[in-house]
C-alpha cells in the first residue's frame, strides 16, 4: 500500500516514513528501511524549512534521524521540539522513542515522567468525582 502511495505521492515525506516502518517489520527489507528513512529526512527537512517551528515535524525527524545513525540531528531536533512544545504529550511521545534509540533511556523517561505523573492524578481525580 505505501509503495503505490510513493509512487502517486514521491514528496510526503511521512508516507515514506511510514513506509520504513512498514519495511522495519520485514528481515529482508532492511536496506530498503534505510532509504526509505532516509528519503523521509530529505522531504521532512525540506518541510522544515518553510516551517522550522513545527515541533511534531522536529520529534518525527529526530526518530528518523535515530533509526539511520544520526545521532547529532535527533539530539539537536528532541531539543529544538522540547523547547517549542515542552507540554505537547504527542511531542513528548515522539521524542522518546529516539531518545531510547540513541541510549539515553534516562533522558526519555525524565521527558515522560512529568506527563506520566499529570496523567495519573488527572484519573485518580475522575475516580474520586464518581
Amino acid at each position: 500500500v505505501y509503495e503505490k502511495a510513493v509512487e502517486t505521492n514521491p514528496t510526503d515525506y511521512r508516507i515514506w516514513g511510514n513506509l520504513g516502518a512498514v519495511y522495519s517489520l520485514i528481515p529482508s527489507r532492511q536496506e530498503e528501511r534505510l532509504d526509505a528513512y532516509r528519503r523521509a529526512v530529505v522531504l521532512g527537512e525540506s518541510e522544515l524549512e518553510i516551517n522550522p517551528n513545527d515541533p511534531q515535524l522536529l520529534a518525527i525527524l529526530a526518530q528518523w534521524y535515530a533509526l539511520v545513525g544520526r545521532e547529532y540531528d535527533a539530539r539537536d531536533a528532541i531539543d529544538r521540539a522540547l523547547d517549542i512544545a515542552p507540554n505537547n504529550l504527542q511531542v513528548l511521545q515522539y521524542v522518546a522513542a529516539p531518545l531510547i534509540a540513541i541510549g539515553d533511556t534516562t533522558r526519555s523517561l525524565q521527558v515522560l515522567h512529568p506527563e506520566f505523573q499529570r496523567m495519573v492524578r488527572e484519573y485518580r481525580d475522575r475516580e474520586e468525582e464518581e
